[in-house]
């Protein structure tokens, strides 16, 4: 089974992970886990790629396990764009918009899956520290 762990802070997305595989079909040509792992790689994409927040981002194959943490930056990435924390969180706080256009869509996509599949996959929801 699937879970998925989405960290919030007024509200907002601030972090999420999934870890395990949804063990709908035989591994790796599981459609359900495929599914899953597109909308997580999405949301992620979303925020590394198209807005260029160097948030902390994860992976592990073997677990099925992704992270994305935009609370704490990835400092070796802050460190090669000579950046600092402060100018980090002037950029997030920039695209909050943005952020949760692309995180509030892959969480609608994965609440769609969880309505379907139930018995594969978990959502949990926590507020940050």
């Amino acid at each position: 089974m699937t879970e998925i762990t989405l960290i919030r802070q007024d509200e907002e997305i601030v972090e999420f992970y999934g870890w395990n595989h949804a063990e709908y079909g035989e591994h790796g040509s599981d459609i359900l886990c495929a599914a899953i792992s597109a909308i997580l790689q999405q949301g992620a994409a979303g925020i590394l790629e198209y807005l260029n927040i160097p948030a902390t981002y994860s992976t592990n194959n073997e677990t099925g396990f992704l992270r994305l943490d935009l609370i704490n930056p990835d400092e070796e990435k802050l460190e090669k764009l000579d950046m600092t924390i402060h100018s980090y969180n002037q950029i997030v706080f920039k695209n909050k918009r943005e952020i949760n256009a692309i995180l509030g869509s892959m969480v609608v996509m994965l609440d769609q899956l969880k309505e379907q599949y139930p018995k594969y996959m978990k959502i949990f929801e926590e507020e940050a520290n």
